[in-house]
Protein backbone atom coordinates (compact mmCIF):
# COMPACT_ATOMS: atom_id res chain seq x y z
CA UNK A 1 0.00 0.00 0.00
CA UNK A 2 0.68 3.51 -0.31
CA UNK A 3 3.71 4.63 2.16
CA UNK A 4 5.55 7.59 2.93
CA UNK A 5 9.14 8.10 2.72
CA UNK A 6 11.13 8.73 6.32
CA UNK A 7 12.74 12.10 6.25
CA UNK A 8 11.78 12.45 2.69
CA UNK A 9 7.94 12.70 3.49
CA UNK A 10 7.42 14.85 0.15
CA UNK A 11 7.70 11.13 -1.35
CA UNK A 12 5.29 8.05 -1.07
CA UNK A 13 5.84 4.78 -2.49
CA UNK A 14 3.60 1.66 -3.27
CA UNK A 15 4.69 -1.36 -4.88
CA UNK A 16 2.79 -2.67 -7.72
CA UNK A 17 3.89 -6.14 -6.63
CA UNK A 18 2.79 -6.05 -3.52
CA UNK A 19 0.75 -9.62 -3.28
CA UNK A 20 -2.17 -7.52 -0.78
CA UNK A 21 -3.03 -5.55 -4.16
CA UNK A 22 -5.88 -6.66 -6.11
CA UNK A 23 -5.76 -6.99 -9.80
CA UNK A 24 -8.41 -4.43 -9.87
CA UNK A 25 -5.90 -1.87 -8.13
CA UNK A 26 -2.72 -3.22 -9.23
CA UNK A 27 -3.48 -2.67 -13.18
CA UNK A 28 -4.11 0.63 -13.44
CA UNK A 29 -0.79 1.07 -11.35
CA UNK A 30 1.27 -0.97 -13.88
CA UNK A 31 -0.45 0.70 -16.56
CA UNK A 32 0.78 3.91 -15.11
CA UNK A 33 4.15 2.44 -14.00
CA UNK A 34 4.80 2.17 -17.90
CA UNK A 35 4.00 5.39 -19.09
CA UNK A 36 6.28 6.62 -15.90
CA UNK A 37 9.07 3.68 -17.09
CA UNK A 38 9.02 4.84 -20.75
CA UNK A 39 9.45 8.35 -20.47
CA UNK A 40 12.91 7.50 -17.98
CA UNK A 41 13.75 4.26 -19.96
CA UNK A 42 12.15 3.96 -23.63
CA UNK A 43 14.85 1.66 -24.36
CA UNK A 44 13.37 -0.60 -21.79
CA UNK A 45 9.99 -1.50 -22.39
CA UNK A 46 10.38 -4.96 -22.09
CA UNK A 47 10.98 -4.65 -18.44
CA UNK A 48 6.94 -4.05 -17.58
CA UNK A 49 6.43 -7.13 -19.68
CA UNK A 50 8.75 -8.88 -17.61
CA UNK A 51 6.69 -7.95 -14.34
CA UNK A 52 3.52 -8.67 -16.09
CA UNK A 53 4.80 -12.17 -16.65
CA UNK A 54 6.38 -12.73 -12.98
CA UNK A 55 2.40 -11.76 -11.99
CA UNK A 56 0.97 -13.82 -14.29
CA UNK A 57 3.48 -16.90 -13.36
CA UNK A 58 3.89 -16.25 -9.99
CA UNK A 59 7.69 -17.22 -11.01
CA UNK A 60 10.40 -14.12 -10.18
CA UNK A 61 13.69 -14.47 -11.26
CA UNK A 62 15.11 -17.14 -9.70
CA UNK A 63 17.14 -16.98 -6.69
CA UNK A 64 16.17 -12.87 -6.30
CA UNK A 65 12.86 -10.69 -4.34
CA UNK A 66 11.67 -8.25 -7.23
CA UNK A 67 10.39 -4.92 -5.99
CA UNK A 68 8.74 -2.65 -8.32
CA UNK A 69 8.15 0.77 -6.54
CA UNK A 70 5.90 3.93 -7.82
CA UNK A 71 6.59 7.31 -6.82
CA UNK A 72 4.12 9.84 -6.08
CA UNK A 73 4.70 13.06 -4.66
CA UNK A 74 0.80 14.99 -3.30
CA UNK A 75 -0.69 12.28 -5.04
CA UNK A 76 0.48 12.28 -8.30
CA UNK A 77 3.15 9.67 -10.43
CA UNK A 78 6.58 11.26 -10.68
CA UNK A 79 9.07 8.42 -10.64
CA UNK A 80 9.83 4.76 -10.45
CA UNK A 81 11.83 2.63 -8.28
CA UNK A 82 12.68 -0.93 -9.52
CA UNK A 83 15.45 -2.97 -7.50
CA UNK A 84 16.22 -6.89 -6.72
CA UNK A 85 17.08 -8.50 -3.91
CA UNK A 86 19.77 -11.44 -5.05
CA UNK A 87 19.47 -13.99 -2.16
CA UNK A 88 22.90 -15.83 -2.97
CA UNK A 89 25.20 -13.34 -3.04
CA UNK A 90 23.42 -10.92 -0.54
CA UNK A 91 23.50 -8.03 -3.08
CA UNK A 92 20.74 -5.31 -3.24
CA UNK A 93 20.79 -4.61 -7.13
CA UNK A 94 18.83 -0.97 -7.91
CA UNK A 95 18.60 -1.60 -11.56
CA UNK A 96 16.06 1.23 -12.67
CA UNK A 97 15.26 4.53 -10.60
CA UNK A 98 14.22 8.31 -11.52
CA UNK A 99 12.17 10.87 -9.94
CA UNK A 100 10.77 13.97 -12.33
CA UNK A 101 13.10 16.96 -12.19
CA UNK A 102 10.01 19.29 -10.86
CA UNK A 103 9.38 16.90 -8.39
CA UNK A 104 13.20 17.17 -6.84
CA UNK A 105 12.81 21.20 -6.87
CA UNK A 106 13.32 22.17 -3.30
CA UNK A 107 14.40 19.34 -1.42
CA UNK A 108 17.62 18.70 -0.21
CA UNK A 109 20.83 17.12 -1.75
CA UNK A 110 20.23 14.44 1.06
CA UNK A 111 17.03 13.09 -0.49
CA UNK A 112 18.38 10.82 -2.59
CA UNK A 113 20.50 9.00 0.21
CA UNK A 114 17.16 8.95 2.90
CA UNK A 115 15.49 7.25 -0.20
CA UNK A 116 18.26 4.46 -0.63
CA UNK A 117 18.35 4.22 2.88
CA UNK A 118 14.34 3.34 2.94
CA UNK A 119 14.81 0.75 0.32
CA UNK A 120 17.39 -1.08 2.16
CA UNK A 121 15.43 -1.27 5.34
CA UNK A 122 12.83 -3.11 3.72
CA UNK A 123 15.20 -5.38 1.75
CA UNK A 124 17.40 -6.05 4.86
CA UNK A 125 13.72 -6.87 7.02
CA UNK A 126 13.28 -9.73 4.22
CA UNK A 127 16.66 -11.09 4.27
CA UNK A 128 16.42 -11.20 8.26
CA UNK A 129 13.22 -13.32 7.33
CA UNK A 130 15.05 -15.40 5.16
CA UNK A 131 17.79 -15.77 7.66
CA UNK A 132 20.69 -13.93 4.92
CA UNK A 133 22.79 -11.20 5.18
CA UNK A 134 22.68 -7.86 3.39
CA UNK A 135 26.25 -6.99 2.06
CA UNK A 136 26.23 -4.24 -0.43
CA UNK A 137 23.91 -2.48 -2.83
CA UNK A 138 25.49 -2.74 -6.64
CA UNK A 139 23.91 -0.33 -9.42
CA UNK A 140 24.71 0.65 -12.75
CA UNK A 141 25.80 4.12 -13.80
CA UNK A 142 25.77 6.72 -16.18
CA UNK A 143 29.28 8.26 -15.78
CA UNK A 144 27.96 11.50 -15.36
CA UNK A 145 26.07 10.57 -12.04
CA UNK A 146 29.68 8.78 -10.81
CA UNK A 147 29.51 11.55 -8.63
CA UNK A 148 26.43 11.95 -7.41
CA UNK A 149 26.52 8.15 -6.36
CA UNK A 150 29.58 9.16 -4.65
CA UNK A 151 27.90 11.39 -2.62
CA UNK A 152 25.42 8.83 -1.23
CA UNK A 153 28.07 6.52 -0.14
CA UNK A 154 29.11 4.58 -3.34
CA UNK A 155 32.67 3.57 -4.84
CA UNK A 156 33.55 2.99 -8.18
CA UNK A 157 33.83 -0.48 -8.43
CA UNK A 158 34.34 -1.27 -12.47
CA UNK A 159 34.87 1.96 -14.61
CA UNK A 160 34.80 -0.54 -17.75
CA UNK A 161 31.98 -2.67 -16.83
CA UNK A 162 29.85 -3.69 -19.65
CA UNK A 163 25.94 -4.11 -19.38
CA UNK A 164 24.08 -6.48 -22.02
CA UNK A 165 22.01 -4.14 -24.32
CA UNK A 166 19.21 -6.12 -24.09
CA UNK A 167 19.41 -7.18 -20.58
CA UNK A 168 18.27 -10.53 -19.18
CA UNK A 169 16.91 -11.27 -23.08
CA UNK A 170 20.02 -10.48 -24.39
CA UNK A 171 20.03 -14.67 -25.56
CA UNK A 172 16.99 -13.62 -28.22
CA UNK A 173 19.17 -11.49 -30.24
CA UNK A 174 21.96 -13.27 -31.79
CA UNK A 175 25.73 -11.70 -30.58
CA UNK A 176 25.84 -10.71 -27.69
CA UNK A 177 26.31 -6.58 -27.51
CA UNK A 178 26.82 -4.39 -24.53
CA UNK A 179 26.94 -0.67 -23.45
CA UNK A 180 29.81 0.89 -22.97
CA UNK A 181 29.23 4.34 -20.68
CA UNK A 182 28.37 2.60 -17.51
CA UNK A 183 30.37 1.91 -14.71
CA UNK A 184 29.45 -0.44 -11.24
CA UNK A 185 29.16 1.22 -8.23
CA UNK A 186 28.84 0.09 -4.94
CA UNK A 187 27.58 0.50 -1.77
CA UNK A 188 28.73 -1.59 1.47
CA UNK A 189 26.15 -1.40 4.30
CA UNK A 190 25.73 -3.89 7.25
CA UNK A 191 27.41 -7.22 7.10
CA UNK A 192 28.77 -5.47 4.05
CA UNK A 193 30.98 -2.84 6.58
CA UNK A 194 34.09 -4.97 7.51
CA UNK A 195 34.54 -7.13 3.78
CA UNK A 196 37.18 -5.98 1.68
CA UNK A 197 35.79 -3.71 -1.51
CA UNK A 198 37.36 -6.72 -3.56
CA UNK A 199 34.91 -9.11 -2.28
CA UNK A 200 31.81 -6.65 -2.01
CA UNK A 201 32.55 -5.72 -6.05
CA UNK A 202 33.14 -9.90 -6.63
CA UNK A 203 29.41 -10.43 -5.13
CA UNK A 204 27.74 -7.35 -6.58
CA UNK A 205 29.13 -8.31 -10.10
CA UNK A 206 28.31 -11.56 -10.20
CA UNK A 207 24.71 -11.08 -8.64
CA UNK A 208 24.40 -8.73 -11.78
CA UNK A 209 26.11 -10.52 -14.78
CA UNK A 210 25.65 -14.26 -13.86
CA UNK A 211 23.11 -14.28 -11.86
CA UNK A 212 20.66 -11.71 -13.14
CA UNK A 213 21.72 -11.10 -16.95
CA UNK A 214 22.51 -14.78 -17.28
CA UNK A 215 25.64 -14.32 -19.02
CA UNK A 216 28.06 -16.98 -18.67
CA UNK A 217 30.97 -16.35 -15.92
CA UNK A 218 33.78 -17.45 -18.30
CA UNK A 219 32.56 -14.96 -20.88
CA UNK A 220 35.12 -12.09 -21.24
CA UNK A 221 33.15 -9.31 -20.03
CA UNK A 222 32.53 -11.10 -16.80
CA UNK A 223 35.80 -12.67 -15.97
CA UNK A 224 37.41 -8.84 -16.81
CA UNK A 225 35.00 -7.14 -14.86
CA UNK A 226 36.22 -10.06 -12.08
CA UNK A 227 39.49 -9.62 -12.85
CA UNK A 228 39.60 -5.85 -12.29
CA UNK A 229 37.34 -5.81 -9.13
CA UNK A 230 39.79 -8.12 -7.49
CA UNK A 231 42.38 -5.48 -7.52
CA UNK A 232 40.67 -3.32 -6.16
CA UNK A 233 42.47 -1.68 -2.43
CA UNK A 234 40.56 -2.65 0.98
Amino acid sequence: MLTSIPQVPEFSVIDVLDPVLSETEREPLLDTLAVVHNSFFPDYSHVLEDLRSQLRTGQPPEGEIVHAWLVFRQGEPVGEWIFNLNVRHGVVMMLFGGIDRDARRGLAREYLEHFVNYLLDVCIQEANALGIKVYAVVLESDTHLIERWQSCGFFLADAEYREPIHGVHWKEFGDLAFFDDYSAMVLPISDGLTLPKAELARRCISALLVDHYGLPPEHESVAGSLERVARLAP
